[in-house]
């Protein structure tokens, strides 16, 4: 376009001597600067007294060089998010409660203190949740950013509380009777590292545990029972207020708002249902692990997945809880309980149990929440504003350009544009007998604004003539 513009100015310094009358010899420095450069040009455009082609071409040049700038703000390449397929995760509306039973080498029933057992899902997510590495929630995403509606699921809660009670202790048994009036019982000395967590029976409890009535497995954690021996050798211990730890695991229905960003998942807990009647009638023998308990959350809950009911089967897990956390003679594998025993602090281990059974329990879910994925892509906006500039100096040097060689051939002009030859060959003769030579530019520009040319000629026959 530069080009183009520059050219025109060119070509149209030949015709502004030949279309007038004599017009300074100086004009001839002034095109010449206009066609090298947007300083010369404005030069031009300041210098020409009147609108004419030789203005409009020079202003073209001045006007091009803020292409540019305004070019690099036409386009941008911003990021948008677009729906790039499907994403799920688990949702159970239910629990069925399976169990295994353990068979003697002779293929008999195995009888111990612990009875049917969960399935070895369920099983692994407890002991995860012991040792502190929870099992995570399972999702299937392509890649990029996913989000899913609200929805709900079956899942278990946790509550904990801290509160001072009574102990009382007699021979090898201690008793704690906490604030909510919850007789705690268990032996000592024969395991010391279960000796002070004792699991309760629900039929028994007619008092919340950590606020909880009737939980799935309730728990408290003791301080560490003193002894003091006196001159007789015989074992006291002073009765009294001492503080206690309770923690409660049970049934409930959550609401979640999930989402995944480049593979890290962000659960949120909305709200949380349960019912407070919570596993009234166990009594935890056999016959219970049949028995099918529901919730069914308020509509405002509900609504997230659409599910009103959520039913399951809390036998095998009550019985497995009841004897892992029962201290007596006969219990061999009481894990669970020589780890909340040990623990500084049974909140966290009792958290991380709920977490991973929730995620087992949604992992194996055999339905689905649907979530939608999204891409960051990127593309292109055109900003149209910027182009009126840059299309407007594009179209009018394309008129430019058709004008010069229209008014070119209509006064039968030569195509000399730029050529330092044209001038050599046909200049005025500048000197007389009555004019002094000049060397220096500044006399020479002083000289040539003070004579008067005209370009004269036709055809073959062309010359400039001093006026």
């Amino acid at each position: 376009m530069l080009l183009v513009a520059a050219s025109a100015v060119s070509q149209l310094k030949w015709l502004w001597f030949h279309q007038s009358s004599a017009r300074p010899l100086y004009d001839i420095q002034i095109f010449d600067d206009a066609s090298r450069g947007p300083l010369g040009a404005l030069q031009l455009v300041l210098n020409v007294p009147r609108i004419d082609l030789a203005s409009f071409s020079a202003l073209i040049i001045v006007l091009s060089f803020g292409m540019d700038p305004l070019a690099q703000q036409i386009l941008s390449f911003p990021q948008r998010s677009v729906i790039g397929g499907l994403a799920a995760v688990g949702r159970a509306q239910s629990y069925a409660g399976p169990s295994i039973t353990y068979y003697s080498a002779d293929g008999s029933i195995e009888e111990d203190s612990l009875g049917d057992l969960p399935e070895p899902t369920m099983l692994r997510a407890i002991y995860a949740g012991v040792f502190g590495d929870p099992i995570a929630l399972n999702f299937q995403y392509p890649s990029g950013k996913c989000t899913w509606p609200l929805f709900s699921s079956l899942a278990f809660c946790t509550q904990c509380s801290n509160g001072t009670g009574q102990r009382f202790i007699s021979a090898n048994t201690a008793t704690y009777v906490s604030q909510s009036n919850i007789t705690w019982s268990f032996l000592f000395p024969h395991s010391p590292d279960t000796s002070n967590v004792r699991v309760f029976v629900p039929s028994n409890i007619s008092n919340a545990v950590a606020g909880i009535i009737y939980p799935l497995m309730g728990s408290a954690h003791f301080p560490q029972v003193m002894f003091i021996k006196d001159e007789t050798f015989q074992t006291t211990s002073v009765n009294g207020p001492t503080t206690a730890t309770e923690c409660a695991l049970y049934f409930c229905v959550k609401v979640y708002h999930f989402s995944v960003n480049n593979g890290v998942s962000n659960l949120d807990i909305l709200s949380t249902y349960y019912d407070r009647k919570g596993l009234t009638g166990l009594d935890g023998n056999t016959s219970d692990l049949g028995a099918v308990f529901s919730l069914s959350p308020p509509d405002g809950n509900a609504s997230a997945s659409n599910l009103s009911t959520y039913s399951f089967k809390p036998g095998s897990l009550l019985n497995y809880f009841q004897g892992q956390l029962t201290a007596s003679g006969s219990s061999t594998r009481a894990d669970l309980l020589s780890q909340l025993s040990l623990a500084d602090n049974i909140t966290d281990i009792v958290t991380n149990i709920g977490l991973s059974m929730t995620s087992a329990l949604m992992n194996g879910a055999n339905q689905s929440q649907v979530g939608t994925v999204n891409h960051e892509e990127v593309f292109i906006n055109v900003h149209w504003p910027w182009l009126i500039l840059p299309a407007g100096l594009v179209l009018s040097t394309i008129v430019l350009l058709f004008l010069v060689m229209v008014k070119s051939s209509r006064n039968k002009m030569m195509i000399w544009k730029s050529s330092a030859l044209a001038l050599a060959f046909h200049g005025p003769q500048l000197c007389d007998n009555d004019d002094v030579l000049v060397h220096k530019m500044t006399e020479m520009e002083a000289k040539a604004k003070r004579i008067k040319v005209e370009l004269l000629g036709s055809g073959e026959d062309w010359k400039f003539i001093r006026r």
